[in-house]
């Protein structure tokens, strides 16, 4: 995962798509590194990068990428 910031207050988060069969793609934030992370944004099967527009200035932020697949 490459993490690039567009702007103080965009963040661009690159993945690769490593699932064959997913539906999209869940993105998710937390302020610290921990365990506790916040859904930020979703994207479409296939597609492997997200803009997070809602980023605050200086401030840092760990990303998670997960796949999701409809049962």
């Amino acid at each position: 995962m490459n993490v690039v910031a567009l702007s103080p207050t965009k963040i661009e988060v690159v993945w690769d798509d490593q699932s064959s069969n997913e539906d999209g793609f869940v993105v998710q934030r937390s302020n610290n590194g921990g365990s506790t992370y916040t859904d930020v944004g979703t994207t479409a099967a296939g597609v492997t990068n997200y803009i997070d527009s809602t980023a605050s200035p200086q401030t840092p932020y760990y990303y998670h990428v997960r796949a999701t697949k409809k049962l």
